[in-house]
């Protein structure tokens, strides 16, 4: 864990017409927006180098501290280690390179050497600047130290409710719409009122319920790379680059559907062959294993409800029915069991008549965000169907032929819900479920996985034939937008599998001629890295998680 969870935080009004209040959070060397009316992060961690080029180098490695004055908004004050600047974040630009002794004449001895924290004074030309335990009180305007005391006389309540921050903060960011300011220190905040130097809150965590998706955003975390049946699981760090262990836990097959990660990440469900078993992401423990299916086998991989509190699968009992099941997350005991028979999935009679057999094996089973119902592929007489489930009635709602296909490879749905974009063995095409048809169809070559974008604007597509690297296509019209190549060197490459990072900042695919991880950027639509994994048996099934 970083020993601090924000180095950095400013934030301007003046984001631009129509775009709400928005902060900019610094770790590393690397920052993310975050909005303050929406309360949440609104891209991903981008380097500082990519998001503001005309950077010196020095800044380019990290923010100690950054101040925007509503007087000058949304022109910032940035600071690195002597040096400070004045940056304007929507325009890149930068100005007034200097030092920190020559643009605050007479501060105390140290903080010319450097600055932890900055926030805005009671004047328009006033400012507090924070270092080790120490605040001063600027006067930009004379330019003069009006005020120096330590944190704990400066900020009252701050040594009844952060004891901790008053040896020192990392970070400080103001609020202007509600007057309020925010301590960082660690792995915590505290909050209080500007105008009054009062700390108001007690020192809480940096989580999700207080800062949704900063932790995520700025995580490297870990990939886990299933290579095929019999084989054991690899865990790669992200962040230094290498396989860090493994998890002697036996896939079910060689497809790119067996693994699955809870949507808060702390939970990685691996599909064996008659069983599917939980493990707990930050000890790699093993938290449940489900009952094991005498006769049959695990047909898909596990989905999540929409809360994210329930994990559901679909079991195929051999010459027998087609079951799917739900379970407690991290639990083994079953609370639902739904039979999926092919004459449901048709409300015209005739239809469900002469529905013939029903098959789903190797299908992804996905849920949309926020909303109720669930999806798995399979197939009617051979014919791919996408099949629908009403998560909150615990029926079978309908089915969705895709015509002149074969079998269901791989699905992906769209935020909004609206869209299910289906990979079969013949093409790729999409599915409005609001009406059944087919928005979209027979444009793209046959693909083994896709996966969308967080944000829903692109759709990754991953051919089946060999050396075809990645395929960024238009979701709408399925327009090729770019070809990714992420073979060893430079070779476009055979891609299985595919993850994205929390904000889908970086894609992460398994690529069986270098046997490696690839890690994709998916601003710059190229190859960031590969991280060689364990011989043996080539990357075949994807998960991130933060954790």
């Amino acid at each position: 864990m970083p020993e601090h969870q924000v180095d950095a935080f400013f934030t301007i009004a003046n984001a631009g017409q129509g775009i709400e209040q928005t902060g900019f959070v610094v770790r590393g060397d690397r920052a993310a927006r975050y909005g303050w009316v929406s309360g949440r992060m609104l891209d991903g961690a981008v380097p500082l180098a990519r998001r503001w080029p005309g950077l010196p180098a020095v800044f380019r490695a990290g923010f100690d501290a950054a101040l925007t004055l509503p007087s000058d908004d949304p022109w910032t004050l940035v600071f690195r280690g002597t040096q400070c600047l004045r940056l304007h974040p929507l325009e890149g630009s930068v100005a007034e390179v200097t030092t920190i002794a020559a643009r605050f004449p007479g501060l105390p001895a140290g903080f010319g050497s450097g600055i932890d924290a900055a926030l805005p004074g009671p004047t328009g030309s006033q400012v507090f600047l924070f270092r080790g335990n120490q605040c001063v009180l600027y006067d930009t305007r004379i330019p003069a130290v009006v005020e120096t005391e330590s944190l704990a006389e400066m900020w009252s309540g701050l040594q009844a409710k952060a004891p901790a921050f008053v040896n020192g903060i990392s970070a400080a960011t103001y609020d202007p719409s509600k007057g309020e300011f925010h301590l960082f220190r660690g792995m915590q905040y505290t909050k209080g009122v500007l105008a009054t130097r009062t700390v108001t809150a007690n020192a809480a965590a940096i989580d999700e319920s207080s800062w949704p998706g900063l932790v995520p955003t700025f995580a490297p975390g870990h990939v886990y790379v299933s290579h095929g049946s019999g084989r054991p699981l690899d865990i790669v760090d992200v962040a230094a680059g290498k396989v860090s262990g493994n998890l002697d836990i036996r896939v079910a097959s060689d497809a790119a559907k067996t693994l699955a990660v809870s949507p808060d990440g702390r939970h990685l469900y691996v599909r064996a062959e008659r069983s599917w078993v939980c493990l707990d992401t930050t000890t790699h423990r093993v938290l449940a294993r489900t009952p094991e299916i005498a006769t049959g086998l695990t047909a898909t991989n596990t989905g999540f409800s929409a809360d994210g509190r329930f994990v559901h699968g679909v079991l195929s009992v051999e010459q027998g029915p087609i079951y799917l099941d739900t379970y407690p997350v991290g639990s083994a005991q079953r609370t639902r069991r739904i039979e999926i028979r092919a004459g449901d999935l048709f409300a015209d009679p005739a239809e469900a008549a002469k529905a013939g057999s029903l098959y789903v094996f190797d299908s992804p089973l996905l849920s949309v965000p926020g909303g109720r119902h669930l999806y798995f592929g399979g197939s009617v007489d051979g014919n791919a169907v996408v099949i629908e489930v009403d998560d909150q009635s615990g029926l079978v709602r309908q089915g969705f032929r895709i015509p002149g296909s074969q079998g269901v490879e791989d699905l992906a749905v769209s935020p909004d819900g609206l869209f299910v974009h289906v990979a079969t063995r013949s093409d790729v095409a999409t599915v409005d479920v609001r009406n059944g048809n087919i928005r979209r169809q027979g444009v793209l070559p046959v693909c083994e996985n896709i996966a969308l974008t967080p944000d829903g604007l692109s759709l990754y597509c991953l051919p089946e034939a060999d050396k075809s690297g990645i395929l960024v296509v238009d979701p709408v019209d399925h327009s090729v937008r770019y070809r990714i190549p992420v073979g060893g060197q430079g070779g476009l490459g055979t891609p299985h599998g595919i993850a994205f990072d929390f904000a889908g900042t970086y894609a992460f695919v398994g690529e069986r001629e270098s046997m490696a991880v690839s890690i994709v950027d998916t601003a710059e639509h190229v190859l960031d890295r590969a991280i060689p994994v364990a011989a043996g048996g080539w990357p075949r099934a994807i998960a991130f998680t933060v954790y």
